[in-house]
């Protein structure tokens, strides 16, 4: 028999799920809940309203507001708390912002609101050091070049390190702001090879590797990139990859996964999900040039992933829907595993769409390149 939900399972199925009627309904009729509204039970201790906010579920969040939630509340997380407009995208902050969310230097930076900015800062100007989300400063932050220039034309430490993950803000940038962290780099921030991979700038991938050829070996999980204080990772073992050539795998950077080969980097080198390879992740991600390289240069085609799969390359890249990886894979004479047909099966029927992205018929073209090579 089925135990009940308690109420607190109820509240968060229903804001984890998004689903504001059932939230409405719940709040309404059962006044416990009503406690539930502000309290620390999220992911990273953060309130209900993190959580909408992140979603963009402006009827949750308004649904929230109704019944208490303070618009303004933050997280609890020990390295430093997050509010909502740290949270929201920039498509609904200013639906925040008109709610009495109120734009912190954090926020500013983010949404490059420059007067604000220009506000805080004058009235307060040591507010260009202040520790926000994960203990970051207001120059991990900024969300263009504008708004980076005026942090670093005040003060702000071009290499400070957050609290969480130890990492600066160009590392922060470097995987989703590119075009700051170019920008960064030119006032003088330090580049290592990770950042250069995801710039993909081989020029900059050449001179980290002058100043330290050992630097195609690093690893999120190791000095200088692992933090010493906290048991988080580096960020970039969450926006890129535990090592520069598996982030060149991810992002099909193929010239700088050549480059990393030429200087010492192992094509067989497992670290991140499942003891993944470097073959694996470019398998997933339908990195098909940076297969052939890896393929050329002696990447086992047939070698398994960790204990959570234990599968090929090729087993990844069909899971994934990644036909370009699976017909690359196949033209370098990689094995067919007698249960590849019948997975192509289970992505035609929806059975992989919570973690692959491929249509139903991504899985039909990859059962016929399988069937042309034998299957």
């Amino acid at each position: 028999m089925t135990a009940t939900p308690t109420i607190e399972e109820q509240f968060k199925s229903a804001v984890r799920e998004g689903d504001a009627e059932r939230l409405e309904s719940l709040l309404r009729s059962e006044p416990q809940s009503r406690a539930l509204v502000n309290a620390p039970i999220f992911w990273f201790d953060a309130p209900a309203l993190n959580i909408a906010s992140s979603n963009g579920n402006l009827r949750m969040v308004d649904i929230l507001l109704e019944h208490g939630a303070d618009i303004n509340g933050r997280s609890r997380w020990w390295a430093g708390s997050y509010g909502v407009l740290d949270c929201a995208e920039a498509s609904i902050a200013e639906a925040l912002i008109a709610r009495g969310a109120v734009v912190d230097v954090h926020a500013a930076a983010r949404f490059s609101h420059l007067d604000r900015l220009r506000e805080l800062l004058e009235g307060d100007p040591g507010l260009v050091h202040a520790r926000g989300g994960d203990g970051q400063t207001p120059l991990h932050f900024a969300g263009s070049i504008e708004a980076a220039a005026f942090l670093l034309d005040r003060g702000a430490e071009i290499e400070a390190k957050d609290v969480d993950h130890e990492s600066t803000p160009a590392q922060y940038m470097a995987a989703d702001r590119p075009e700051v962290c170019r920008y960064l780099l030119s006032r003088g921030a330090k580049a290592d090879a990770f950042m250069a991979v995801a710039l993909d700038d081989l020029t900059l991938l050449r001179e980290c590797i002058a100043r330290d050829s050992e630097c195609v070996k690093a690893r999120t999980d190791r000095p200088p990139f692992k933090p010493l204080g906290s048991e988080a990772e580096h960020i970039y073992a969450y926006t890129l990859a535990p090592t520069p050539l598996h982030a060149a795998a991810r992002l099909d950077r193929a010239e700088c996964a050549a480059l990393l080969l030429e200087h010492g980097a192992d094509p067989m080198e497992r670290a991140g999900y499942d003891e993944a390879t470097p073959l694996h992740v470019a398998a997933w991600h339908n990195a098909s040039r940076v297969v052939g390289i890896l393929a050329r240069a002696g990447a086992d085609l047939d070698a398994d992933s960790g204990p959570a799969h234990r599968n090929a390359p090729l087993g990844w890249a069909i899971v994934s829907g990644s036909a370009q990886a699976v017909e690359a894979l196949l033209a370098h004479g990689a094995p067919i595993r007698g249960h590849y047909l019948q997975e192509c099966e289970r992505g035609r029927r929806g059975e992989f769409a919570d973690f692959a992205p491929a249509k139903p018929e991504q899985y039909t073209d990859i059962a016929h390149l399988l069937r042309r090579h034998g299957a």
